[in-house]
């Protein structure tokens, strides 16, 4: 046995197990689980997590029932309240709410909990934002349709708008409308009657045809999102729209300008030709698809842009430009596009956040406001550098700056500039329009308007001078002087109004009566009537509207005038020298029973009607056309006793091609059908004893001799009103498939400005068969 150390081995090898054992054991009882500690430790994180659930939950632990109410903001949007102890349950069967929303909009009154632990949960409560409160607007009310209503929806669209007209022309004044207020109007009563007329007669045809994004995509933020809003609104509420075109008093073109930019404008390229020219062909096209455009040459068509470039964008097409109703935020009558009295100043107005275009609306009281005048924004245009130059950094009571320098912005935003200055300054830009106009509204601060040529938003309705200053631009160094000369009293009174006009200039989210969008369409619908109190200045009036109704179901852009029509189109004769027997046109006017009784009004719209019919005006022509040619009728036929189509003499042709007289590119009315239904032209020749007309094509000739005529009249054209050459005989001929006695020739132009050239080429045609036939008779 070998010994180690004075000890054998094997006891050596055990005594080194045993120390290892107990060293082992060692570390396990050192490392061991402390049971009362854990315990200790658990019973903290369990009340820990109560404690928790206390300040987090709306109500404390789940066997606690506190006594629960309904927020004030809950009960004013007609949530029924609760009151008394019931359990959780109970109370979400009236108002079911999720945690979220309870912890930030309802408030828990407890009871029994100490005043320290509420504290604390105050301050421990994680602040989050909460979301704005949204308008809510009461229902409707039902519909109770009157008599009136039923009769002016009766009515034709030409005759409810003469109707219109003539019942805005007779209004009685209006002293007691609560919902609107008479200092701000030129005439409230005025304005009350033609908004009460258009909510009841006015309908608008929406067309269809276009592809997004430039047609019916609205742009909804920025600076141009009126003409978004407009557009979305129309289209989505449907009081004014209307699926029949037939019965519709406005057509509405809709184009987004801000769309089309986008989608079409090249970057830094300087070119809005191409813009003008898609706008142009889109019109175009409707005009061919549609009898609607060429029966008024777009009169009563209207157009919404916003946009700076909205003006610019229409000059390829002339009709688009000269006739069509513009509502443009652009509004300067220095270029020659807007017009004031027939298009629309349309107020630019900025919406941030589409789903909040209500957002920060409201300003401060008076007393609040130390700022005189405020101004921040972009330099560009000739009137925003010349301001600052002026009195940037000069005074403090005028606070004019380019962007809001960043250390001021610091102290102040621009919402607070707005809301803490007495006056708003509005210079223009680029263009005449501001946006900061619509925004001093909405801040209710006094706006100072400085653009030369500019057509303020529904200045046909609202008196601006109460609620606003407009400053020349020259006038900019006497700024400071016109504005501290203005006295407190005049001052408050100018707030005051600011205050009742903000409500029509708001977008909201569900159209109400009197805000912009019904004042945008209320300008349109106003502008439209005054386009028929010219039409009735002009001579055409009543003809003229009730022949474009009549040319509704015309397929051609041929328009064709009857005999007392032509005669119309003279300027009106003084009663001086009006010849004896001549009548004025009767007039509509219902009895004051008619709009109780539907009997009575049917009843008197018959006889009206039965009256126009029977109606036939004396009036003088400008000079005959015609005399009396020599001849005898054909002993086989007698003049005007003729029963079917007249047979006539034969024509005796010009031999020499020289002498004839030639009036070339017209058209014959009742018209000669061409391919498809389109209008044929050609040309009407002068011969020995009669008339000739060909086309240019294989239709067959037309002769009419001079036997068979018994009046001709020339029509000079007025701008509006083609000229026209008229031929009344004495029995019917064969035109085309149809027999008629009344020959009608008139140019075919493509755009209003040709009616001169066109009344030149019939007037030296006139000129020279009146010369021959002179020459003959003598």
């Amino acid at each position: 046995m070998e010994v180690r150390g004075g000890m054998p081995k094997s006891l050596a090898i055990q005594k080194a197990k045993l120390r290892k054992r107990r060293e082992l054991r060692r570390q396990w009882l050192g490392n061991r689980i402390d049971w009362r500690k854990l315990i200790f430790f658990v019973a903290i994180m369990t009340t820990a997590a109560a404690v928790l659930q206390i300040f987090i939950l709306p109500y404390p632990v789940w066997f606690l029932v506190p006594p629960a109410t309904i927020s004030s903001y809950e009960a004013s949007n007609k949530t029924t309240s609760v009151q008394g102890n019931l359990p959780v349950e109970r109370v979400e069967l009236f108002q079911p709410v999720d945690v979220s929303s309870l912890t930030n909009t309802t408030k828990v009154v407890e009871e029994g909990k100490p005043r320290a632990s509420r504290r604390r949960r105050r301050r421990r409560r994680v602040k989050t934002k909460q979301k704005p409160e949204e308008p809510i607007f009461p229902p409707p009310p039902p519909r109770v349709v009157t008599a009136w209503q039923r009769y002016v929806w009766s009515l034709p669209p030409n005759e409810a708008l003469i109707y219109a007209k003539k019942e805005i022309e007779n209004v009685s004044d209006v002293t007691d409308d609560p919902d609107l207020y008479a200092p701000l109007f030129r005439n409230v009563s005025i304005f009350r009657r033609s908004y009460e007329l258009m909510e009841n007669i006015l309908k608008v045809y929406i067309y269809p045809d276009g592809d997004k994004p430039i047609f019916h995509e609205p742009h909804l933020q920025g600076i141009y999102a009126s003409e978004g809003w407009f557009m979305r609104t129309i289209e989505d509420y449907r009081q004014f729209v209307t699926r029949d075109p037939k019965k519709a008093h406005l057509f509405y073109l809709p184009y987004s300008a801000r769309q089309l930019e986008l989608a079409l404008y090249v970057p830094d390229s300087h070119n809005i030709k191409p813009l003008s020219i898609f706008l142009r062909d889109y019109v175009n096209m409707l005009a061919a698809k549609y009898p609607f455009w060429n029966r008024t040459h777009g009169a009563d068509h209207f157009l919404v842009a916003c946009h700076d470039w909205g003006p610019y964008t229409l000059t390829e097409h002339e009709e688009l430009v000269k006739n069509t109703i513009k509502a443009l935020c652009n509004a300067d009558t220095s270029e020659g596009i807007f017009v004031a009295g027939k298009d629309v100043s349309l107020p630019e107005t900025t919406i941030r956040n589409p789903k909040r275009p209500l957002r920060d609306v409201g300003g401060k009281r008076v007393s609040q406001r130390p700022i005189l005048a405020f101004f921040a924004g972009n330099m560009h245009g000739r009137v925003r550098p010349t301001l600052l130059k002026v009195w940037g950094d000069k005074d403090d009571d005028m606070r004019i700056y380019g962007p809001l320098p960043v250390r001021v912005s610091r102290k102040m935003t621009y919402a607070q500039h707005m809301k803490s200055s007495r006056f708003c300054i509005c210079p223009m830009g680029y263009e005449v329009n501001s946006p900061r106009i619509v925004e001093a509204l909405f801040y209710e601060c006094v706006p100072v308007i400085i653009a030369d040529n500019f057509v303020l938003p529904f200045s046909e309705v609202f008196d601006w001078s109460a609620f606003s200053l407009v400053v020349s631009e020259k006038d900019i160094p006497k700024l400071k002087d016109i504005l501290s000369a203005i006295p407190l009293k005049r001052y408050l009174a100018m707030q005051t109004n600011v205050k009742m006009v903000q409500k029509h200039f708001l977008w909201n989210p569900r159209p109400i009566r009197y805000d912009v969008f019904h004042m945008i369409l209320h300008s349109i619908w106003y502008s439209r009537l005054n386009q028929i109190q010219l039409l009735q200045q002009l001579g055409g009036g009543y003809l003229v509207s009730r022949q474009q109704e009549e040319n509704s179901r015309a397929t051609t852009t041929s328009v064709c005038f009857s005999m007392e029509e032509s005669q119309h189109s003279e300027p009106p004769i003084d009663d001086a020298v009006k010849p004896e027997g001549y009548r004025t046109r009767p007039r509509f006017e219902p009895s004051a029973e008619s709009y109780n009784d539907p009997r009575i009004c049917f009843e008197e719209m018959h006889r009206y009607k039965q009256a126009c019919l029977a109606h036939k005006v004396k009036i003088r022509t400008s000079w005959k056309l015609l005399r009396g040619g020599a001849g005898t009728p054909d002993d086989s036929v007698k003049m005007g006793d003729a029963e079917g189509p007249f047979t006539q003499m034969n024509l005796q042709l010009e031999t020499n091609a020289q002498d004839i007289i030639k009036l070339t590119g017209v058209t014959i009315c009742p018209k000669v059908g061409g391919q498809g239904g389109k209008t044929v032209t050609g040309t009407l020749e002068a011969h020995v004893n009669g008339f000739r007309y060909t086309t240019f094509g294989a239709h067959p000739h037309i002769d009419f001799v001079c036997e068979n005529v018994k009046r001709a009249f020339f029509r000079v054209g007025n701008g509006r009103m083609l000229p026209l050459l008229h031929f009344q005989l004495h029995s019917k001929i064969m035109v085309g498939t149809e027999e008629t006695q009344h020959i009608k020739f008139h140019p075919e132009p493509t755009f209003v400005g040709q009616y001169d050239d066109h009344e030149k080429s019939l007037e030296n045609f006139v000129d020279g068969v009146r010369d021959i036939w002179d020459s003959k008779t003598e």
